[in-house]
C-alpha cells in the first residue's frame, strides 16, 4: 500500500490492474529485477492478484471442440423439439376429427 515514486525500482503489472509495484514489495532481488527488465520487451510481469484472476478466467474458458459439441447438441435438441411440435399438431388434428 506504499506509494510508488518515479525514482523507485518498480514493476508495471502487465495484467488487468496496470499498477506499479516496488520490487522489494513483490520479493524480487536486484539481479532478478535487472534480468526481468532486460526481457520486458518480450515478457510482461504480472502481479499475484492479476495472476489469480487470470487463473479463474482460464478455468471458465471452453475449448473450440467443446463449443462445437455444445452447438451440435443444441441443433439436435432444436430438431427434436420441432419434431415433437409437429407430432402434437398431427395428434391434435386426429383428435379434432374424432371429437
Amino acid at each position: 500500500d506504499k506509494s510508488v515514486l518515479g525514482t523507485d525500482l518498480k514493476f508495471l503489472c502487465g495484467g488487468i490492474c496496470k499498477k506499479f509495484f516496488h520490487m522489494s514489495c513483490v520479493n524480487v532481488s536486484a539481479n532478478d529485477f535487472e534480468m526481468i527488465k532486460s526481457v520486458s520487451k518480450y515478457v510482461q510481469w504480472i502481479c499475484t492478484g492479476c495472476k489469480d484472476r487470470l487463473e479463474k478466467m482460464r478455468n471458465h474458458v471452453i475449448s473450440a471442440d467443446d463449443y462445437f459439441n455444445i452447438h451440435d447438441m443444441v441443433g439436435k435438441l432444436i430438431g427434436l423439439v420441432k419434431s415433437v411440435m409437429d407430432d402434437n399438431v398431427h395428434i391434435n388434428k386426429k383428435l379434432n376429427t374424432i371429437l
